[in-house]
C-alpha cells in the first residue's frame, strides 16, 4: 500500500511536470504568436491598424462571451455528475464510467479556462496597442493641424505681401505719373515764356527798323 501510495505521488509529480511544460510551451508559442501578429499589425497604415484592433477586440468579446455560457453549462454538467458519483457505490461499472465522464469534462472546462485566459491575455496586449495607436493618431492629427495652420499662414502672409507688393507699385506709378506732368507742365511754361520773349523781341526790332526808316 506504501508503494503504491509512492507510485500515486510519483505520478502526480509527473503530471504537474508535464503540465507546467505545456503551459511553458503554450505561452512560449502565444507570445511568438502574438509577436508576429504585433509586427504586422505595426507594419499597416494607422487607419487599417485600429480598424483590424477593433475588429479583433469584437471577435474577442464574442468568443469570450460563447466561452463563458460554455463554462456555465458545463460547470452545471460537473456539478450534476459528481452528485452521481455520490450515489453510486464505488468500483462498479458505472461509478468508473462517471468518473471518466467527470475527468472528461473537467478537461473541457480546464481548456475553457485557458483559452479564456488567452482571449483575456491578447485583449491586454491588443488593448495597449489601440492606446498607443490612438495616441499616435492624435499626435498626427495635431501635426497636419499645425501644417494646415502654418500652410494658411504662410498663405496670408504671402497674400499681404502681394498686396504690399501691388500698393507700392501703384504707389510708384502714381508718383511717376505727378512727376512726368509736373515736368509737362514745367516744359510748356519754359516754352510760353520762350515765345513771349521772341515775340517781344521781334516787337522791339520792328520799332526799331520803323525809327529808322523815318
Amino acid at each position: 500500500q506504501q508503494q503504491q501510495q509512492q507510485q500515486r505521488q510519483q505520478q502526480i509529480v509527473l503530471q504537474q511536470q508535464r503540465r507546467l511544460q505545456e503551459q511553458q510551451q503554450r505561452e512560449t508559442q502565444r507570445e511568438a504568436s502574438q509577436a508576429n501578429f504585433e509586427n504586422h499589425l505595426q507594419s499597416l497604415p494607422l487607419n487599417e491598424r485600429l480598424d483590424i484592433i477593433r475588429r479583433s477586440h469584437e471577435e474577442i468579446h464574442q468568443e469570450a462571451s460563447d466561452l463563458r455560457e460554455k463554462m456555465t453549462r458545463h460547470m452545471e454538467l460537473f456539478n450534476a455528475l459528481t452528485q452521481r458519483v455520490k450515489t453510486i457505490t464505488p468500483h462498479s461499472p458505472q461509478y468508473k464510467q462517471l468518473e471518466m465522464e467527470v475527468i472528461r469534462v473537467r478537461n473541457i472546462q480546464t481548456s475553457i479556462s485557458i483559452r479564456y485566459g488567452d482571449l483575456q491575455w491578447v485583449e491586454k496586449r491588443l488593448q495597449a496597442i489601440f492606446v498607443a495607436s490612438k495616441q499616435e493618431e492624435t499626435k498626427a492629427a495635431k501635426l497636419h493641424e499645425e501644417e494646415q495652420r502654418k500652410k494658411m499662414r504662410e498663405a496670408e502672409e504671402a497674400k499681404q505681401r502681394a498686396e504690399l507688393e501691388e500698393q507700392r507699385r501703384a504707389q510708384e506709378a502714381e508718383e511717376l505719373k505727378k512727376l512726368q506732368q509736373k515736368q509737362q507742365k514745367l516744359r510748356e511754361e519754359q516754352d510760353r515764356r520762350r515765345q513771349e520773349a521772341e515775340a517781344r523781341n521781334l516787337e522791339l526790332a520792328l520799332k526799331q527798323q520803323q525809327q529808322q526808316q523815318q
